[in-house]
């Protein structure tokens, strides 16, 4: 099982998580401090382009925070590919790394 510095995460990587019913809901978190185990992450702003019926595509807002707090994660593995657990209780719990391509979004009413 690799650590956090053995994937190469580091200091001002953007992660994001994707998820929803009836609307899919994305948010951006940057690294702020890596550990031997974990990823420190704030929250980060997100800018939409509608490009369709009520959906378009999420870009990170880097010189937004927008957290209160700062999430302290491990590190998982899904599919040889690292992962975040950023809350238990919603769908796009999980965070992964971004890719640097926008992410569809939709919203309802």
């Amino acid at each position: 099982m690799s650590t956090a510095t053995e994937t190469k995460i580091t200091k001002g990587d953007i992660w994001y998580s994707s998820g929803g019913y009836d609307q899919t809901n994305v948010k951006f978190y940057r690294v702020i401090r890596t550990t031997k185990t974990m990823v420190i992450l704030e929250a980060i702003g997100t800018t939409v382009t509608e490009n369709g019926f009520m959906c378009g595509s999420a870009v990170p807002e880097t010189s937004v925070a927008t957290g209160t707090e700062d999430l302290r994660r491990k590190v998982k593995w899904y599919s040889d590919s690292p992962m975040i657990v950023v809350d238990n209780y919603s769908m796009g719990a999980c965070a992964y790394p971004w890719d640097g391509t926008a992410k569809y979004c939709s919203w309802y009413a």
